[in-house]
């Protein structure tokens, strides 16, 4: 069965099979991706926007060098997920809002984990840079 969902239509679903049963929530949003799921349904351009408004917050891209290079956000510093620890060094306060993204918010979702294990207290994943419709420097 296939159904559309509304704007704001949410729906929970158990199908069950010879082997067990799943339970899955479907929740309709506006410009979901099939990267959203990796950030939790975050919109980077929402994101990047209140990165923006948020005094003394740091933009970080967690790709590696070469797709920072590549094309990033303006103003975004590279730490890749790779070299995370590297971070305190370009933000020694703990208490500094952290805007992270990727490529899907795969990494950036990782990231955010790994940061608050260092003690990061402000860290937001806003998700995969597929997703942004600004320009790129």
């Amino acid at each position: 069965m296939i159904k559309t969902l509304g704007a704001s239509e949410r729906e929970d679903v158990l199908s069950c099979y010879p082997y067990g049963c799943v339970a899955v929530h479907f929740e309709a949003r506006n410009s979901m991706s099939i990267f959203s799921f990796f950030s939790g349904g975050a919109n980077i351009n929402e994101g990047v926007a209140e990165a923006r408004e948020t005094s003394g917050a740091v933009l970080v891209d967690v790709r590696e060098a070469d797709e920072y290079a590549s094309g990033h956000i303006k103003d975004a510093v590279n730490v890749p997920l790779s070299d995370i620890e590297r971070i305190s060094s370009v933000v020694a306060d703990r208490t500094v809002p952290l805007f992270l993204y990727c490529a899907s918010g795969a990494r950036s979702a990782r990231a955010e984990k790994a940061l608050k294990q260092m003690g990061y207290t402000n860290i937001r994943n806003i998700g995969g840079i597929r997703g942004y419709a600004g320009p790129l420097e």
